[in-house]
């Protein structure tokens, strides 16, 4: 932006930018990207006629912090590493399940005899790899690309969202022996989350197409038609655990909200569970979810939906 207010657009169109420093005689510009949205930032120069060169990459990522009236660069080398860990009925201590340093979004098998995660080195290629171990530390398994949504409850069968060059997909893997099955959710292509219903012949997903926004569909795997089953400005969303509820985060020109739906499509607001971070759980019989505080980072506390206090631990 210039001093009369006029903009202009000098990059890509990043997913994810950091880091900003002019160079000392003001003819670049340096920043961090990531284009690919691999979480590997490394650094670019761009002139004021939008000239972009990429002049740094290094294993894992660096961000431009400063750069002085010398030409030296000021970086913070940026290691992103996570990790799945299980602790089992028994067991002493958590183990660590990891594959390599990026492992994280893991599913229990109902068993608890197997863990599903994914991958996001970017030794094991683009776009994250969805893996199967056994939660006694047995070699990981590849099942495909993508990043793991759920485990259906025979344990069968993965429930997966991949990217592709006309948009995201979902595509089913399997556990033991077969080849893997997209699911066709028509002009549906920009895809958030998804999850099986219990009987694991259903399976509800939040994705946008170009027709419509944001919202919540139900579909049949046997080949079904998908349901639309809320309005639009729906990203997140929690099962229960009996399939017969779910809950819903909606966003509008009101601002957030939290919703309860049941079978019929019945709509109760839930509005204390709204300052709250991710449903991660959901016993509807009982009516306690787990969920986690925003300013708590991975505290956990059970919410009781139907009054407004809630308890940590």
């Amino acid at each position: 932006m210039d001093r009369r207010g006029t903009r202009k657009q000098l990059t890509f169109e990043g997913k994810s930018l950091k880091g900003l420093a002019w160079s000392p005689d003001g003819s670049e510009i340096l920043f961090s990207s990531d284009p690919g949205s691999e979480r590997h930032y490394s650094i670019y120069t761009v002139r004021l006629n939008g000239s972009v060169r990429h002049v740094m990459e290094v294993p894992g990522s660096v961000i431009i912090e400063d750069v002085s009236r010398e030409g030296r660069w000021l970086v913070m080398k940026d290691e992103l590493q996570s990790g799945v860990f299980v602790h089992r009925p028994g067991w002493s201590q958590d183990h660590d399940l990891s594959w390599l340093d990026t492992s994280s979004e893991g599913y229990l098998t109902d068993d608890g005899e197997s863990i599903v995660f994914a991958e996001y080195n970017e030794a094991v290629g683009s776009g994250g790899t969805v893996c199967l171990r056994k939660t006694d530390g047995s070699p990981v398994i590849k099942l495909g690309t993508g990043s793991p949504q759920g485990v259906s409850h025979d344990g069968k069968w993965v429930l997966a969202r991949t990217a592709a060059s006309h948009g995201d997909q979902l595509v089913l893997y399997p556990t033991g022996a077969g080849v893997a099955r997209r699911i066709d959710t028509g002009n549906v292509d920009n895809l958030w989350r998804a999850s099986f219903f219990p009987g694991g012949d259903s399976i509800m997903f939040s994705g946008a197409s170009s027709d419509a926004g944001m919202r919540c569909y139900v579909q049949p795997l046997s080949g079904g038609f998908r349901r639309p089953v809320t309005p639009e400005g729906v990203t997140h969303f929690k099962l229960s655990v009996d399939g017969s509820r779910f809950l819903a985060r909606l966003s509008d020109s009101r601002g957030d909200s939290t919703v309860m739906y049941d079978a019929s499509g019945k709509s109760t607001p839930v509005p204390h569970l709204t300052r709250f971070g991710a449903v991660w759980y959901w016993e509807s019989k009982s009516n306690i979810a787990l969920v986690t505080r925003r300013s708590e980072g991975h505290t956990f506390n059970e919410f009781p939906l139907s009054i407004e206090e809630c308890s940590g631990f």
